[in-house]
């Protein structure tokens, strides 16, 4: 009876606040449209915590808001996993709002042990997915990213990172505009990202490090059998990096990369 009804705005809120770190999570929300909403800034309106499996097969829609910041799913802990045949769809072309750019399809924080699989996330007013606060051990496979605003990916504070077999399409908004941008913020580092068969189509840039940030470090970047599609700014760019590699990765642009500052640099 508590979920006889799951129309009303938020409905899923309930079935997420059973799940519990001390116990095995098994989450399946079927086919069908959910629609939620952020109440204040900041909030993370569906809460995922350790220890959990969430099986999206309907479509989860972010109702219009005029907020700087919130995530649409928060995962935080350890042995999550996140996969369907569903969608998650932000409000970029709806928001009230002109302000910030951290509206987040999916946003991790202190994770350990996540796979994140053959969802669609889309429309974001931020990322589709952000990856930060020492999270590590994060795998991310055959998921179509479509036009969020920011970024189709972030990183800001991670190790041991796996991207494979994804689409990012269509990203533009606010910058940096890229598909994947492994970017660190102050005191943050990033460590072991590999990057695998991952097509960057008609977003503003395809691939960026960039280790500006104070005390911030960006050790080791790997890039293989990826393609960028219709850039307009650099299909890759590494800037501030210790070791990045590329391998058979191709451009539109037939361009080559921009590499500033990396201490160690290989393209095969």
């Amino acid at each position: 009876d508590m979920f006889n009804d799951i129309s009303s705005v938020n409905s899923l809120q309930d079935v997420f606040a059973l799940a519990s770190e001390k116990i095995e999570n098994v989450i399946t929300i079927s086919e069908g449209n959910y629609v939620v909403a952020a109440n204040h800034n900041g909030m993370s309106i569906l809460p995922v915590p350790s220890n959990t499996e969430v099986i999206i097969n309907g479509t989860i829609t972010m109702l219009p808001n005029d907020f700087t910041n919130y995530y649409i799913v928060g995962l935080r802990g350890e042995n999550i996993q996140l996969h369907g045949k569903g969608e998650i769809v932000g409000d970029k072309h709806t928001h009230t709002g002109t302000k910030g750019e951290w509206g987040m399809g999916i946003n991790l924080a202190k994770c350990k042990k996540v796979d994140i699989y053959d969802l669609t996330i889309r429309d974001c007013w931020g990322d589709c997915i952000y990856i930060g606060t020492e999270s590590t051990d994060v795998r991310i496979n055959n998921c179509t990213l479509d036009h969020g605003r920011r970024q189709g990916i972030s990183i800001t504070s991670a190790g041991i990172v796996q991207i494979e077999n994804c689409v990012i399409s269509n990203v533009g908004g606010t910058a940096p505009e890229y598909a994947i941008d492994i970017e660190p913020n102050k005191n943050d580092s990033i460590d072991s990202v590999i990057i695998r068969n991952v097509k960057s189509i008609d977003c503003k840039g395809g691939f960026l490090t960039w280790g500006g940030a104070k005390d911030c470090i960006i050790n080791k970047v790997e890039l293989y059998e990826c393609c960028v599609i219709g850039a307009t700014k650099p299909d890759y760019a590494f800037n501030t990096s210790n070791v990045i590699k590329m391998v058979n990765c191709t451009s539109s642009k037939d361009s080559k990369p921009i590499v500033n500052r990396c201490n160690r640099f290989t393209i095969l």
